[in-house]
């Protein structure tokens, strides 16, 4: 290795990044003073790839519901997100978020028609993001019919965790599709409405407004 090579390689440590030169990588990373030549360089590389990307633009829309607003974020292809809100700082905006846009104006329709009583099932593209442990727990709450309702116990003997009833629990407290992903439909193990994230009055209305329909049936 060139002294240019080893100039790059201590650049490299100092930074934390990967040098490029004509589509060729011909620094190295360095990791307790030594040089890396190996799958991590690649992998490294990917994630540079990914991080100077253009971040794809959001869109939201907020639908004053009868349990209160929501606010709906989506991308171009799926619904990230649907949350109360209730001023809560930890799920602002994005800046590169927008208002309005076709896929939020379909949310919003398929929502006032769940609470009209005239929807059931809701057919979005989801997008949520998790771990691997809470996609597997949000998938399980889409599987819970309309009208019916669960347990934190039973969850997690569904997704074959039978000992994880409190990560479940953890995860559905988690999830960012509220309504849709419905997680409101989980109750503790005496049938007690437990925590929620607009509240325990908003679950206990969206638990009678689908009992409330099945009882028509």
């Amino acid at each position: 290795m060139g002294e240019d090579d080893q100039t790059r390689g201590r650049s490299a440590d100092i930074l934390g990044d990967i040098f490029l030169d004509n589509d060729t990588v011909h620094g190295a990373i360095v990791c307790h003073g030594r040089y890396v030549r190996s799958s991590l360089l690649s992998t490294l590389l990917e994630l540079r790839i990914q991080r100077t990307q253009p971040m794809e633009m959001l869109r939201y829309a907020i639908h004053d519901s009868p349990i209160g607003k929501l606010r709906i974020v989506c991308d171009t292809r799926a619904v990230r997100a649907i949350r109360f809100e209730d001023g809560n700082t930890r799920h602002t905006l994005p800046k590169q978020c927008v208002r309005g846009g076709p896929l939020c104006d379909r949310v919003v329709a398929e929502l006032e028609e769940y609470f009209a009583g005239q929807r059931r099932s809701f057919d979005l593209p989801l997008a949520p993001k998790g771990t691997s442990f809470q996609q597997q727990v949000w998938r399980a709450l889409l599987k819970i019919p309309y009208g019916e309702t669960t347990t934190y116990g039973e969850l997690a003997r569904r997704i074959k965790r039978p000992n994880a009833s409190r990560a479940v629990g953890a995860a559905n407290g988690s999830n960012p599709i509220s309504i849709v992903i419905p997680c409101h439909r989980v109750l503790g193990s005496n049938a007690a409405l437990t925590g929620y994230g607009g509240g325990l009055e908003a679950k206990q209305r969206l638990l009678a407004l689908e009992g409330g329909a099945i009882a028509t049936r």
